[in-house]
């Protein structure tokens, strides 16, 4: 997370949406369903085929924490997070 913290604003950004919608998604997101939801901002009406971002820069930004099945192209975190709520 150090790595992914001291890169660029715009790349960090980028790095934890791509985390937010991996940890926060209720079923495994395809590559391509993830390129379209972190390419979506709030203020957008149409999609653009442009803002889709590649498939090396959104592992790359994610600092090897991310990795692309390559088999069925789902994208899941390297490891489990474990959650911590209601541990103390």
């Amino acid at each position: 997370m150090k790595r992914v913290d001291g890169q660029i604003e715009g790349d960090r950004k980028l790095a934890e949406k791509v985390f937010c919608w991996i940890i926060h998604a209720y079923r495994q997101l395809s590559l391509r369903e993830l390129q379209h939801a972190v390419a979506v901002s709030s203020d957008m009406t149409d999609m653009e085929p442009d803002a889709l971002v590649d498939e090396t820069i959104l592992m790359s930004v994610c600092a090897g924490l991310v990795v692309v099945d390559k088999d069925s192209s789902a994208v899941r975190l390297v490891r489990k997070v474990i959650s911590l709520i209601g541990m103390g």
